[in-house]
């Protein structure tokens, strides 16, 4: 649901975190693999298709294998980088008006301008879309006895950290206590959420 440009996520903590996603702003989702921020996104994903156009480019897994191991409530999943040159993502938008888009993850964008966020704030911008990125972090912060992400931890996995807090909009660290269930409703009920900036 869009009020003016707020995209209701259908998570009361993003939303309240942030007042909602907003069109034309850039977010990024942190944590290590296996705490629950791929299942995460497509729930919100699932939520927010009911009432907005959602695009999910997967580049983790292909578009075949995703829809098998989720049960997708919604089709429209890519898995082809050449999407994300600028021509071609215009392109994409002007077919369908989507509001979100979802990028797991940012490490296998191709290096360049479709790994640097002010590319994708540009794209966000000018699309009027909101894009969400997945990021993963790594081993660092589970060495601390609070494994929780921090800010720290997400400036780490970028060369010049100093875009990270000029170009996005939120960044939400993703920590779960339960490790062992994977890729299920269960796993999002022992997620944490954390704000950092």
């Amino acid at each position: 649901m869009i009020l003016n440009t707020q995209i209701t996520s259908g998570n009361s903590e993003i939303d309240e975190m942030f007042g909602h996603f907003s069109r034309g702003q850039l977010y990024v989702l942190a944590g290590r693999p296996m705490m629950g921020k791929m299942p995460l996104m497509l729930n919100i994903a699932s939520v927010c298709s009911t009432d907005v156009p959602t695009l999910f480019f997967n580049l983790d897994l292909s578009q075949d294998n995703l829809k098998k191991m989720y049960n997708l409530g919604f089709t429209d999943v890519f898995d082809d980088l050449r999407y994300f040159e600028e021509a071609e993502f215009d392109r994409l938008l002007l077919h369908k008006d989507y509001a979100l888009v979802v990028v797991n993850y940012l490490q296998l964008l191709a290096s360049g301008s479709k790994h640097n966020l002010a590319y994708l704030k540009k794209m966000a911008k000018k699309n009027n879309t909101c894009i969400v990125l997945i990021l993963q972090l790594d081993r660092t912060c589970e060495t601390r006895q609070d494994s929780k992400p921090s800010l720290a931890d997400v400036k780490r996995m970028f060369q010049d950290s100093e875009p990270l807090l000029k170009y996005t909009d939120g960044i939400i660290g993703v920590y779960n206590i339960n490790r062992e269930i994977k890729y299920n409703a269960e796993q999002l009920k022992t997620i944490q959420l954390i704000k950092l900036s």
